[in-house]
């Protein structure tokens, strides 16, 4: 717990200046869970197209739309958190091993 407070101070962050600020926990979850609810949000709006295409050699139309399902939603919500879990590990492992002065003075 101390190293969380002297990276704070290393911040000049005052947790308690701030009691409204999210908990890492809470930030977490909206980052995962807000562009996920967008990225089916969006995807949700697929159902209403239709798409079809026409064979010229036969004159036969083959329509097909977009269907949502809940495993669809459930499936695609785990991808996408494991995707970003498997993108934000190496340099998060990264950012750990820097000392955190030295870092800020870098950039």
């Amino acid at each position: 717990m101390e190293a969380k407070n002297a990276n704070l101070s290393a911040l000049r962050i005052d947790r308690a200046a701030d009691p409204a600020a999210p908990t890492p926990g809470a930030r977490r979850w909206l980052v995962i869970g807000l562009p996920g609810a967008a990225g089916v949000g969006l995807a949700s709006l697929l159902s209403f197209a239709r798409v079809s295409t026409l064979n010229f050699g036969s004159f036969s139309e083959i329509g097909f739309g977009f269907a949502l399902s809940p495993g669809v939603i459930t499936s695609a919500l785990i991808f996408a958190v494991v995707m970003g879990v498997v993108g934000g590990f190496l340099p998060a492992v990264r950012a750990a091993r820097l000392n955190i002065v030295n870092a800020l003075r870098a950039s």
